[in-house]
């Protein structure tokens, strides 16, 4: 990650000349500028969420303001990209997904400040005054993803009672995270495997913690050695059912990511050998337990997110320098599938989370002049279905942006992102600042890069 927070005391200064600079305009500007901050704060994104049974396609714009902070929308749109429609939520609702019916979105629903889990039926771009279902849990909820049959909620929350104290003291420990299970409506709750208390995340998306299985019986889990008391790291691989939980094996070093492969007869993940907290390659592990394997030991690139779908397939973010790709893992080997050209694929696909229903994938895409947004297969290509930011990008006058390849002292080959001013010249001396890089826990990618384009616009080149 960039160590772009040393600089903050420079962008601030360059910003209030830049505002100093766009008070003396003319009020009535026809010409292109350079991207400056007030451009930042306005520009909108948009992300693949979720993909309903009948294909339709949830997603979430993001937009900012001179102040305060990123504002949401929530918009549906068939795979076509038509028909586009902004949703009307009921307040304190974050929805994540449909259910099995499309008809309602299930997400969080803030109850007395703790989000809950929640669906609330939907029609005509519009939600429903009050829940169809409520789940309350004593300390809320963290994340939810229904059974591939539709018919459970498995629902990430810590199991503790609320702490009375709470707001007059905090208690530096770790944090609990089990698994809660519940029929589709909000009846029959229980906790699963209760010895499971450090599940690792998010239940949903790329990087997940937990994955259902085929016939929506149990779930894989990942759960990590709690930070705090601990000096090693390590991470517990079990598969979670009403009857218990069933341990797989244990991995000695950082996991991200899991879903089941070949047939249910193995569970996928990401870890590596090396001596960093940064999972980077494809491993497996027999679902009835065994030792684990390094499934793509030669990969020239890094393994970043992986995610299974409903249908078997399993998707893995793959990044080769500043660029990446989506591929699928099958017969114990990582295939290229999807990539945007001269830009990223933003995460693993979004599909369907029901059996038997749309093959529909979304995705979400960026490169240097165009921020995130909603993209599509169509034939051996993606399609971009949404245009946000477009708008307001039309008005700005932005420099190229090229990947810059060079070898280290010690041999090693290097990729970066150079970023142009507006205006450029080959050959003509720009002043330049160089924003140093702090991995190996992520690298720069080839996308709308916000902080370098307000730099750009200010005349200098970017690396």
């Amino acid at each position: 990650m960039r160590q772009r927070w040393i600089l903050c005391g420079c962008l601030a200064s360059c910003l209030a000349l830049e505002g100093a600079a766009c008070a003396q305009a003319p009020a009535a500007q026809t010409t292109k500028h350079p991207f400056a901050g007030k451009d930042w704060a306005a520009l909108r994104s948009a992300g693949a969420i979720a993909v309903s049974p009948d294909g339709t396609i949830l997603y979430q714009v993001g937009y900012g303001a001179d102040h305060g902070p990123t504002k949401h929308e929530w918009w549906t749109m068939a795979a076509d990209g038509s028909h586009a429609q902004k949703l009307d939520l009921q307040e304190g609702f974050t929805p994540a997904g449909f259910t099995r019916d499309g008809h309602s979105l299930y997400g969080t629903w803030r109850v007395n400040k703790l989000p809950q889990f929640a669906v609330f039926p939907l029609k005509d771009g519009k939600t429903a005054a009050v829940p169809a279902t409520v789940v309350l849990l004593p300390r809320g909820i963290g994340s939810a993803a229904p059974s591939p049959q539709g018919t459970r909620f498995a629902i990430t929350a810590d199991p503790r009672p609320p702490d009375a104290l709470d707001d007059v003291r905090h208690v530096h420990e770790p944090e609990q995270t089990s698994l809660y299970v519940v029929n589709a409506d909000g009846t029959g709750g229980a906790w699963w495997c209760g010895n499971l208390k450090d599940i690792s995340g998010s239940i949903t998306g790329a990087g997940g913690a937990a994955a259902w299985s085929a016939d929506g019986q149990s779930l894989a889990v990942l759960s990590d050695l709690p930070r705090i008391g601990h000096h090693d790291v390590s991470t517990a691989i079990d598969v979670c059912s009403a009857a218990g939980a069933r341990h797989v094996t244990d991995i000695a070093n950082s996991v991200s990511g899991i879903g089941w492969a070949n047939g249910g007869g193995d569970i996928a993940f990401l870890s590596t050998k090396s001596d960093v907290l940064t999972p980077e390659h494809v491993w497996t592990v027999p679902a009835a337990g065994g030792a684990a394997e390094d499934r793509t030991p030669k990969l020239d690139g890094t393994a970043v997110d992986l995610a299974g779908d409903v249908r078997g397939h399993v998707w893995v973010v793959v990044n080769h320098g500043v660029r990446n790709e989506v591929d699928e893992f099958t017969d114990g080997a990582l295939k290229a599938v999807y990539r945007w050209p001269d830009g990223i694929v933003a995460g693993a696909p979004v599909t369907s989370e029901f059996a038997g229903t749309s093959q529909q994938v979304a995705l979400s895409v960026t490169d240097p002049g165009h921020l995130r947004n909603v993209a599509v297969p169509d034939g051996d290509h993606l399609r971009r279905l949404t245009q946000e930011g477009d708008a307001q990008l039309a008005a700005v006058d932005l420099g190229p942006v090229r990947a810059v390849h060079w070898t280290s002292k010690g041999g090693i080959a290097l990729e970066g992102i150079a970023t142009f001013p507006a205006g450029y010249v080959e050959g003509r001396k720009y002043p330049f600042l160089v924003l140093p890089h702090g991995g190996p826990e992520a690298n720069d990618e080839l996308s709308f890069d916000p902080f370098s384009r307000i730099i750009a616009g200010l005349g200098y080149v970017v690396l």
